[in-house]
């Protein structure tokens, strides 16, 4: 008996930037595509909308494709989606039937629309879902010795498209709050230091992360200052903050908020967050500063390691000597 072979794949990255209701951007599994990876959708009580979402089959065999919609939520670090096992968003309109399954053949599209309606009076609540498409891809085994209904094997996997849906009938301005700065107390000058904010969203809406962090000497002087890379924070859940680095071209990227030292006594921390009021005016939302310091205290304590260890020899040999001369 042939085993199945089985490839559960969930690219289910939550979108860095977010720019629009809806990012054309796609994901890929196999052979199988789907648009767009992520969406962002406001749901007005006593309203309806849809949500479109399309497959297409980029190999050369027959898909069968069932889909399924759970709810998830983020990690808390890096905005990566645990995926749950049930679904709470109560204004899906689902067929009695259920969604049922797609065939795709070769080079086939297809697509998924979505209703789904909220009540007059409905509770303000972001519900961030993912609409999983299991495929199974049969592919044709070159062994002559099975049977025809050992022929094939079936090759199953698994790919969402995250949809996060806002009900609400209000504009709510972001404001994320500096929630703690993970970074160390004490850094050695001659090495590096590395910090990271984690960053935490009080509303029920998703924001886009905006702000900066710098560090500062004793006197106030700013020596080095990052722009923190605009990652989505779903609403009520944390975030570590990544830095936006700049490579050729001016591409910019997310990275580590990484400094070489090269100091030397205290120095300050300081991380804010801001966004933009209705009249771009720029807003802080919140500020946390920590202290650290800068000593090459790794060079000190290789070097009293050293005089340690030399002061150990010496009293061994003093031993010795004194031995020896009692024999």
């Amino acid at each position: 008996m042939i085993k199945k072979g089985l490839f559960i794949a969930f690219l289910l990255i939550v979108g860095h930037v977010y720019t629009g209701p809806v990012r054309a951007q796609s994901m890929r599994l196999m052979d199988l595509e789907v648009s767009p990876s992520t969406s962002y959708i406001k749901l007005k009580p006593g309203s309806s909308t849809t949500h479109t979402v399309t497959l297409e089959n980029l190999g050369t065999h027959h898909l069968t494709i069932s889909p399924e919609i759970v709810d998830f939520k983020p990690n808390g670090e890096t905005g990566v989606p645990v995926i749950e096992q049930s679904l709470s968003f109560p204004y899906l309109e689902i067929p009695e039937t259920g969604f049922g399954s797609l065939e795709l053949e070769a080079k086939q599209t297809a697509q998924l629309t979505l209703r789904m309606t909220a009540p007059a009076g409905a509770k303000e609540q972001e519900y961030p879902l993912t609409i999983l498409f299991h495929q199974q891809s049969p592919i044709a085994n070159a062994s002559s010795n099975l049977d025809t209904s050992q022929a094939k094997t079936q090759v199953s996997g698994s790919i969402g498209s995250n949809l996060i849906v806002l009900v609400s009938d209000q504009d709510l301005d972001p404001q994320l709050q500096v929630k703690s700065i993970n970074s160390p107390w004490l850094v050695d000058t001659l090495g590096s230091m590395e910090f990271t904010p984690v960053l935490e969203n009080q509303l029920v809406s998703a924001a886009v992360a905006s702000g900066s962090a710098s560090v500062s000497n004793w006197q106030g002087k700013k020596l080095a200052t990052w722009q923190i890379f605009p990652d989505v924070v779903l609403g009520g859940s944390t975030r570590n903050a990544q830095a936006i680095i700049q490579l050729p071209g001016n591409v910019p990227k997310p990275g580590k908020f990484k400094l070489k030292t090269k100091l030397w006594g205290p120095f300050t921390l300081t991380v804010n967050t801001t966004h933009l009021d209705s009249n771009d005016s720029l807003i802080t939302d919140s500020s946390q500063t920590k202290l650290f310091f800068a000593l090459p205290y790794k060079p000190i304590l290789g070097l009293a390691g050293l005089i340690f260890i030399a002061w150990i020899i010496k009293i061994l040999r003093r031993s010795i000597f004194h031995k020896s001369r009692l024999s």
